[in-house]
């Protein structure tokens, strides 16, 4: 028995298992089937069918056809308050699938709308498939991240953000901060500007645009409390074959214990741009405690891996929505201390295509 569970764990790819030399060791599959507590049906299905091809309408089914919530049964009365919620929610369902996972996509996204029911049944039954979604969606950020798929990771973490947040990615981010008026959020919709010019609105802007004349200067910190990063990108050679990548990433808001957590999670993505993939990933944060309000990172690249193509630099929260920042950099186009040396190098010879390793990592 305990042969044959050791063979089945090592089929669904969480250990491995070598008869011959007696070793036994846990996979990264069998680290987050450990953290976020799945069985091996789900990290066998899940790493079958995460891919880059993915949309919002296909992550719902994968993640609805986990095995820990594949089982919820359709009762004949629930189907009026499941047509219903199936009018109001936005993102289309695949109706291929299996009446099980049909209710599961409704009810995560009823969730997220902050949809109630009338019966008892369908409430228990949703809060049921959140708190295990709130564990299963890290499962598949954990393979997106081991398989280098950008795509996925983007989606995987938009949803994550949404289902914990209840609030939808389309509305305006400000309506995650505590405290603030929603007449001023309603105001704010009103106006022509794009999100980011926010805050760039001064006293006389808010007087004139949004008729508001008490309270200017606490509305301001409010909206500019909202987590924003500015990030310079920087290259140097370090040898005729390897170049280092330098980030400088820098707080930009307004920090307020009532608001913030004590550390802000941010996601550091480094992809390219020819196979949108994942190249180097960092998980940092930023603490009210130690009050760094600058991280400094630096990465090993090979010449010929970036020679002819531009990089993308994501700095993401963990759990903001819509609190991103993209950097577009180009290594070749980049200034070099030493310019005498990379005159002697011949970018398109270099066969080095690989990220090498992260270097060193320090706060000031």
């Amino acid at each position: 028995l305990i042969i044959e569970s050791f063979s089945k764990l090592s089929c669904s790819g969480l250990i491995y298992l070598n008869y011959k030399r007696f070793q036994l060791r846990s996979t990264r599959n069998g680290y987050l089937a450990n953290i976020y507590a799945v069985n091996h049906i789900t990290i066998d299905f899940f790493s079958r069918t995460v891919s880059d091809i993915i949309d919002d309408s296909l992550f719902l089914k994968i993640l609805s056809s986990a095995h820990e919530i594949h089982g919820t049964l359709i009762k004949i009365e629930d189907f009026i308050d499941l047509k219903i919620v199936l009018k109001k929610i936005p993102i289309p369902i695949y109706f291929e699938s299996t009446q099980s996972v049909i209710k599961n996509i409704i009810l995560l996204q009823s969730h997220i709308a902050k949809e109630k029911f009338n019966g008892n049944i369908l409430d228990s039954d949703k809060n049921f498939v959140i708190l295990n979604c709130k564990r299963i969606v890290g499962v598949f950020l954990g393979l997106a991240l081991k398989k280098k798929l950008a795509k996925c990771f983007e989606v995987a973490l938009k949803f994550k953000k949404m289902i914990c947040k209840q609030i939808w990615n389309t509305l305006n981010p400000l309506i995650q901060i505590k405290n603030i008026p929603r007449r001023l959020i309603v105001k704010l919709d009103e106006l022509p500007f794009a999100f980011s010019d926010y805050f760039r609105l001064k006293d006389r802007n808010i007087n004139c645009m949004l008729g508001i004349t008490k309270n200017i200067n606490k509305y301001l910190n409010l909206i500019n409390s909202f987590p924003k990063l500015s990030c310079l990108v920087s290259s140097s050679l370090v040898s005729k074959s390897i170049i280092q990548i330098n980030f400088i990433v820098k707080q930009n808001f307004v920090w307020y214990k009532n608001i913030h957590d004590q550390r802000q999670y941010f996601w550091l993505i480094l992809k390219d741009s020819k196979d949108y993939r994942i190249l180097f990933y960092d998980l940092f944060f930023l603490s009210s405690y130690h009050g760094f309000k600058k991280l400094y990172f630096s990465v090993l690249c090979g010449l010929g891996f970036a020679n002819d193509q531009y990089f993308f630099l994501d700095l993401v929260s963990d759990t903001w929505l819509r609190c991103e920042l993209l950097v577009t950099f180009k290594v070749r186009n980049s200034c070099f201390t030493n310019y005498k040396q990379l005159k002697i190098l011949n970018f398109e010879n270099n066969k080095s295509k690989e990220i090498i390793k992260k270097i060193h990592f320090s706060t000031s």
